[in-house]
């Protein structure tokens, strides 16, 4: 595989994250390998608390900290989510679109929705 582009999502009105309710300054340094129809996307947590930091704090590095899924309408989305006892851990926006991470505690880790773009776009 190719060595894939690092983005450092720094501080900017493009973007902007919510960890649990507050806005934050956290943010992740990334990068994807595309795999066909999947991605693996690596992140480094910059910053304040997060729930990235939370997970490797928590695992050390080992697991699963979220799946990804494109929806549409995600805050329809999130708040079914939370009515089946998902707990909404952080979201944000982006050029584009939407995030929003959610845990899921039978499978010991986030749920991702993602609503319009997802590709990083930096300056």
């Amino acid at each position: 595989m190719e060595v894939p582009e690092i983005y450092d999502l720094h501080e900017s009105e493009d973007y902007g994250n919510y960890y649990k309710g507050n806005l934050t300054k956290a943010y992740c340094k990334l990068c994807y390998f595309h795999m066909g129809q999947i991605d693996l996307e690596l992140l480094q947590p910059v910053g304040e608390q997060s729930n990235v930091k939370d997970f490797l704090n928590k695992n050390g590095g080992n697991g699963v900290q979220h799946i990804s899924f494109n929806v549409k309408n995600i805050d329809e989305k999130i708040k079914y989510l939370e009515s089946k006892g998902l707990e909404l851990l952080s979201n944000g926006f982006f050029p584009g679109g939407k995030c929003a991470f959610l845990m899921f505690p039978e499978i010991g880790t986030a749920i991702e929705l993602l609503e319009g773009s997802s590709s990083v776009k930096l300056d």
